[in-house]
């Protein structure tokens, strides 16, 4: 069963707490202690990391969102993800570049699969623009 996403949009007293908290921590701080009703706690280096990502993006004033990697997303979803049309993604499962199971007429979409995909898009482009950059040299169209 998919989830919806759950995406914080922050709001100006968020980025104003999220920016005063960031300039209390320091820039190479790798863990976060904290006492919670009385027990302290210290919390792992990686989600020291993550919080500082969510800070970070919050100051900034940009949304972010959190998906456990096993999470399953309907076409709808990974397109919203991917940044493209909800048929550019179908068509794309089609052709078997990014992986879907089926649900009767539905199809659904792990985030580890739509990441890869995404990966492997970005490699393609980067190889296309780099030939490209060597054919204007070659050309001399380079200046």
């Amino acid at each position: 069963m998919t989830q919806a996403i759950q995406t914080h949009v922050p709001t100006m007293p968020d980025i104003l707490e999220a920016k005063e908290i960031l300039h209390a921590l320091q820039p190479d701080l790798q863990t976060i202690k904290m006492e919670l009703s009385g027990q302290k706690f210290t919390l792992p280096q990686s989600v020291t990391a993550m919080l500082r990502e969510i800070l970070i993006n919050t100051a900034q004033g940009q949304a972010t969102t959190i998906l456990p990697n096993n999470t399953e997303l309907t076409s709808q979803e990974a397109a919203d993800y991917l940044h493209v049309s909800r048929q550019f993604l179908v068509n794309e499962a089609d052709a078997g570049r990014i992986q879907c199971r089926r649900i009767g007429s539905h199809r659904r979409f792990g985030l580890q699969e739509i990441m890869k995909y995404q990966r492997l898009t970005e490699q393609e482009s980067l190889t296309a623009r780099q030939a490209l950059a060597d054919q204007a040299q070659e050309l001399g169209l380079d200046d």
